[in-house]
Parts: C-alpha cells; sequence; structure tokens
C-alpha cells in the first residue's frame, strides 16, 4: 500500500471524531501530498470516491495541507477531477485554495477544464472568472482526447474521401 493509500485510509477511518488534532498527534510528520505509484495522492482518490465525503474527507485533507494543483502521471489534479465528476461542493472547497494562476504540465488551467465540463460547472465558472482564475484559451487535453477518438473512427459524411478525416 502506497503512502498516499494509507494516508487516505487512515483519515478515513478517524473523519467523524476530532480528527484534525488526532490524525496531527499519530501521524506527525506525514506528507499529506505524498503520492503513489501513479501520482495520485490522497486528496484524489478522496475526490474519487465521493460517497466517503459525507463526513468531509475532502475538507480534512484541505485542512491538513492537502495541495489541490498537485498533478497526477497523467496531469490531472484534485480539482479538476472534482470539476469532470461535477461535485460542486468540493470544487467550491478547493478553490479557496487553488493557484488561481496555475497551468497543467499538459498545458491545462482549471477555468478552461470547467468551461470543458460546462455542464458540470454553471455556477462555479462566473465564480472563477470572477476570481481572478486564468483561462489558457486553448484546447484542453480532455478536447484533444476527444477529438483524437473523433478522427481515429474516420469521416461519416464522405469516408476520408474528401476531407481526409
Amino acid at each position: 500500500m502506497s503512502v498516499a493509500e494509507e494516508t487516505f485510509n487512515y483519515a478515513k477511518k478517524i473523519c467523524d471524531i476530532d480528527c484534525r488534532q488526532q490524525f496531527a498527534e499519530k501521524r506527525p510528520g506525514v506528507d499529506i501530498n505524498a503520492a503513489d505509484e501513479d501520482g495520485y495522492t490522497a486528496l484524489m482518490l478522496a475526490v474519487l470516491r465521493p460517497e466517503l465525503n459525507k463526513n468531509n474527507l475532502v475538507g480534512l485533507l484541505l485542512d491538513l495541507g492537502a495541495d489541490c494543483d498537485v498533478e497526477n502521471n497523467t496531469g490531472e489534479t484534485a480539482l479538476f477531477m472534482a470539476i469532470e465528476d461535477g461535485l460542486t461542493f468540493t470544487v467550491y472547497q478547493m478553490l479557496w485554495l487553488a493557484d488561481k494562476n496555475f497551468i497543467s504540465s499538459n498545458g491545462d488551467s482549471s477555468l478552461a477544464v470547467a468551461k470543458y465540463f460546462s455542464s458540470n460547472m454553471r455556477e462555479i465558472i462566473p465564480l472563477m472568472e470572477a476570481w481572478g482564475f486564468v483561462d489558457t484559451e486553448n484546447p484542453t487535453t480532455y478536447e484533444q482526447s476527444r477529438d483524437l477518438l473523433y478522427y481515429s473512427e474516420g469521416c461519416t459524411t464522405c469516408g476520408g474521401s474528401v476531407c481526409g478525416k
């Protein structure tokens, strides 16, 4: 089990009690942003398991210093994951701590990702714009992946003979 998974599991176990102090006392010096072999942190694992957030596990990890702008091996952050999954409350929690000028190694900004997943983030986008989150105004890696999938399937209209797709 990786340090990230251990941290996640321990935080999950104590989330019902006075967890902040207990976590700090029982796990002194733990790296709250430690990642597993795929680059996933405890915060990312908590975001990916929203059913465990009923006791505000994400809030606990953020209070303990978890960084929502840390990237995994594919360039995704916990904030990007929460946006993609439409976890509005979790996104609100992270926006207070997120770097407004953050650009991932893939060239994605948090605002650009929110705009791509706009059906999930209608009420969040104006807030991010008002708070000054940077927009790369470039296609996100999510869009590029979608476009690659579309183009690899070929054009359904001309079969590729006219458009070359």
